[in-house]
């Protein structure tokens, strides 16, 4: 039969495969399975279902063997024998003989081949097996260190590595295996060693240094071990590098406190420090060391008088195991604002960073007097500490944690003291992110014709912004994707923007699509998605409202009266409706005797129209469009208000002064009134005893004349001339109405269901008046409503006064005819 090649761990699980015959005859079934072992001819395992089903046997097991380690698994595909745990002894080649009613018997053969992983290595230095650290070490001074492993099967293999960076140059050496204990988990084995010899430099110091043991196994049969790892770290010994006094660097008051600051850099350990002033120790000093331990600072708070005055400060650092020293001196005389720098912190550089690093800014200040506030800006914005966006400030560093997309840009520190203020030069960093959705929005939709190309197109922002790659898919129900295969893909030439081409031919062809962009920093976490919908016409925008434009009057002097010279001018607005799918835009057409004004399109549903004619019918059309057709026609009707003459320099009436005219009026009134008085009373008396009956009452409304703000403050215009306002009158066409119907809306309006003033600015709609008939021939449903301006006189609404230009009496006034234009041709107001 076939051999078997099976690899395990010791310890762990192995899986001897034992496969049946496929071609068995019709009712014919495997019985018995023996296990046996090397070369012995008595078998160690076996499985009896003659009496039952195959998978219903009796197990047994030689005890001195295979103990209770080993179970037959009957129901597996193929069936197999389990030993767990797998011992060092159980290694060879197994034979496997299966037992049918009726067809010969099967053998096979498996061969088992154990693994013992790598033991955790030990570190050698100077022939001595070190812990976590190997030191002090001089700096310049050459290591050699050893990396030992004793044991595993197969011999493993060492590497030495400085972080994630490999160490060349390493020697490798086997030593045949020795004696060790044996028992059921361990192996003599091959003792290995792998030596690697280092200068002792300043960049090593607290550099942790990693040796793998790596077990060899083969692919094919086992998964990779993880390696056996021993970690140390250098202890360099380094001298002080520098010195930095600040603080007391400008004039100062007398009997005034000034803190000096001391920091010593580059000192391991760390550095011992020493005041002197005028030659004497200070001994009153506060000493911090940073978690590097190569940077110690140390301060002092000193009171000083005039006697200071130009006296040297000296600060000394010392490695007290070198002997080695470095000072540093001030002079308590100079007075200059602070000199500023920033500098990120480490060994980072601005444009290494990613989504996710931290970051850290150390802002470097050399000022006289100290400091008074220190501020950080990014991209020229405060930053204020907020430890629950990342942002840490902490005196002279700024931390930020967690790094986005949007921390990338200028930093920079400010410092202000008594004698001004400055700012550190910027300091740019570039965060890098994998790809994110362009514009900030990841969802859309998108319109596609059925059984019509249409092409989808995705867009991102990254940096770096070269993309690896793209992956576009179908969102399904369930929230699973279907991938498209990589040849429908296209990529745009700036690699910024991909697309596909699809042609929806049924239903189900539209839905979301998802699309995924890959930098070298990773792939989109969150994907673009583009919802594709069936595309169509645009909806009919809704809401339109006209409006009046508060200097619709321009007017210019003749002889005797004023006109208008520019016209009436309308502002029309109305609200989009559903674009259908695809980019729409709006159109608006006026016209006025028939004859068209004008025709504008616009990409929002917002139009002005100037330059109508007054006292005449406006008739305005709206509708939206795409590339798939356009909406329904909106359509309504304005009356536009009559320019009225009014009384100017030239009228006899104007040269009278507001005084004289005031008098005049009061005294013409009042003898009016005179004469009004003494003949009612005359009358009065003649027929009070022959009466009339009292007629019948009726409802008639007057609109009453009121002048516009303007006239009334005109001293030019004599108040007695009455001119009619406006008319607000919510008409269909007066003379379209039945004089019983014109009754039935009087008595309506008397009721009150319809309000008697109105006011301009408005459009007040009559949901109470009848059905009425359209003369427009492409008009469909007409809706009448009244279209005023605000800040004119309050009129009442009367059936006996005009409908406007055309109805009779009427006066300057103007009412808006608003519908929507469908199929049919007439329509009822609602």
């Amino acid at each position: 039969g076939p051999l078997f090649s099976v690899w395990a761990v010791a310890g762990e699980r192995a899986k001897l495969p034992c496969p049946t015959a496929s071609n068995l005859p019709l009712r014919d079934d495997p019985v018995i399975v023996l296990w046996f072992r090397g070369k012995d001819g008595a078998p160690i395992y076996s499985y009896d279902a003659r009496t039952s089903e195959f998978t219903s046997g009796e197990r047994w097991s030689r005890e001195q063997v295979l103990g209770q380690r080993a179970y037959f698994m009957a129901k597996s595909e193929p069936p197999s024998l389990v030993l767990e745990p797998v011992l060092l002894e159980d290694e060879g080649l197994y034979t496997c003989r299966v037992e049918y009613s009726v067809a010969s018997s099967t053998i096979n053969k498996v061969n088992l081949t154990l693994v013992v992983p790598s033991p955790t290595p030990t570190v050698l230095w100077q022939g001595r097996e070190v812990g976590s650290w190997v030191g002090p070490i001089s700096e310049g001074s050459f290591v050699d260190l050893v990396c030992r492993v004793r044991g595993g099967r197969p011999p493993p293999s060492l590497t030495w590595w400085q972080q994630e960076r490999r160490l060349e140059g390493q020697q490798e050496q086997m030593t045949p295996p020795h004696h060790l204990p044996h028992s059921g988990l361990s192996d003599d084995g091959w003792m290995v060693e792998s030596r690697v010899e280092l200068v002792a430099t300043r960049n090593l110091h607290n550099m942790p240094l990693s040796c793998h043991a790596h077990t060899q196994v083969p692919p094919t049969y086992l998964p990779q071990l993880p390696p056996a790892t021993t970690t140390v770290t250098l202890n360099v010994t380094l001298p002080v590098v520098e010195v930095e006094v600040s603080g007391g660097d400008g004039p100062l008051s007398e009997r005034s406190s000034v803190r000096l600051q001391c920091r010593a850099k580059g000192s391991q350990p760390p550095a011992t420090i020493t005041w002197y002033i005028r030659g004497q120790l200070l001994s009153k000093a506060t000493t911090f060391v940073s978690p590097s331990g190569n940077v110690t600072t140390s301060s002092v708070t000193i009171t000083v008088d005039r006697d200071f005055d130009g006296s040297m400060v000296s600060c000394t650092a010392t490695n007290d195991i070198m002997q080695q020293s470095l000072n540093s001196t001030i002079t308590l005389t100079v007075f200059y604002a602070p000199v500023v720098s920033l500098q990120l912190g480490g060994p980072l550089q601005g444009q290494d960073l990613k989504e996710g690093d931290d970051v850290f800014f150390e802002c470097n200040i050399r000022a006289n007097p100290v400091y008074q506030r220190v501020t950080w800006a990014h991209n020229g914005v405060v930053v204020w500490h907020n430890i629950s966006t990342g942002i840490v400030v902490s005196g002279l560093s700024l931390a930020v944690r967690s790094l986005k997309r949007e921390h990338s840009g200028a930093y920079s520190c400010t410092a202000t003291n008594s004698a001004g203020t400055t700012a550190s030069e910027p300091q740019y960093i570039i965060v890098r992110h994998t790809p994110v959705c362009a514009g900030g929005s990841r969802h859309s939709t998108q319109g596609a014709a059925r059984a019509e190309p249409s092409t989808v197109t995705c867009r991102v922002e990254a940096v770096p912004d070269d993309i690896v790659s793209w992956r576009w898919s179908v969102l399904q129900d369930d929230e699973t994707e279907l991938d498209f295969p990589d040849t429908r893909i296209r990529t745009e030439q700036n690699s910024l923007a991909s697309s596909i081409m699809v042609t929806p031919s049924r239903p189900e062809d539209y839905g979301r699509l998802a699309c995924r962009a890959r930098n070298v920093i990773g792939w989109q976490r969150k994907p673009c998605v583009v919802t594709l919908v069936a595309a169509g016409p645009p909806d009919t925008p809704v809401n339109c409202t006209v409006h009046i434009d508060d200097n619709e009057f321009q007017e210019v002097n003749y002889d005797d009266a004023v006109t208008s010279n520019e016209g009436v001018s309308l502002s029309v607005t109305c609200i989009e409706g559903y674009d259908g799918g695809l980019p729409q835009r709006f159109q608006l057409e006026a016209l006025q005797n028939n004859h068209s004004l004008t025709n504008i399109t616009s990409d929002f549903p917002e139009w002005m129209v100037g330059g109508l004619a007054s006292g005449t019918g406006v008739t305005l059309k709206m509708f939206a469009f795409n590339a798939r057709g356009r909406s329904d026609v909106i359509r309504m009707e304005v009356h536009t208000p009559q320019a009225e003459p009014r009384t100017t320099r030239g009228s006899s009436l104007g040269t009278v002064s507001p005084l004289l005219g005031a008098v005049l009026g009061v005294v013409i009134v009042l003898a009016i009134l005179l004469v009004v008085v003494v003949l009612v009373a005359r009358h009065s008396c003649k027929n009070r005893s022959n009466l009339p009956s009292a007629p019948a009452h009726s409802h008639k409304l007057v609109t009453m004349s009121a002048l516009a703000q303007d006239e009334r403050d005109d001293p030019d215009v004599v108040s007695s001339i009455q001119r009619r306002p406006p008319n607000l009158d919510v008409l269909a066409t007066a003379s379209k109405l039945p004089q019983q119907q014109q009754q039935q809306h009087q008595v309506e309006l008397n009721n009150g269901k319809v309000p008697r003033t109105a006011s301009r600015g408005m459009m007040n709609v009559l949901s109470e008046m009848d059905t009425l008939s359209s003369s427009d021939s492409d008009s469909e449903c007409n809706s009448i409503v009244d279209l005023t301006s605000s800040g004119r006189a309050t009129v009442s609404i009367s059936r006996n006064q005009g409908a406007g230009p055309g109805g009779s009496g009427g006066g300057p006034g103007y009412s808006v005819v608003a519908q929507e234009c469908h199929s049919q041709g007439t329509g009822s107001l609602q």
